[in-house]
């Protein structure tokens, strides 16, 4: 599927119904757009990540994953998902999964995946 040609804040809205989560990021891995589909996503206090670094919204175990998850070039690589820590506002931790795909502009969507809703 080639998602460069998709208008990143359209895509993210579109997969916020079919994901937990998902981001899009700027080239320089600062958080531009965050859709979330359903209300324990955003009781995490996702919207508070818009203008941050990605790599500043987990923790410090998951900061390499997030540099890798950025490194997604836009040729016909294999998508791997990765399992990525953010803090909540309560102090807990929210496990997501996510997988990037390259968009137009230099852009990434992150797409996660809720892991405790997952297991539920």
């Amino acid at each position: 599927m080639n998602t460069k040609n998709l208008d990143p804040a359209t895509f993210s809205k579109l997969l916020g119904v079919v994901s937990d989560v998902s981001l899009v990021i700027d080239s320089q891995g600062v958080i531009e757009d965050v859709s979330t589909a359903q209300d324990t996503m955003a009781s995490l206090g996702c919207q508070a990540w818009l203008g941050k670094r990605w790599t500043d919204t987990v923790t410090v175990e998951s900061k390499k994953k997030i540099q890798d998850l950025l490194q997604v070039s836009d040729d016909n690589t294999v998508l791997n998902w990765r399992h990525v820590n953010h803090p909540t506002p309560s102090g807990a931790e929210a496990a997501i999964q996510y997988v990037t795909v390259p968009l137009k502009g230099n852009k990434f969507l992150a797409v996660g995946r809720n892991l405790e809703r997952l297991a539920e």
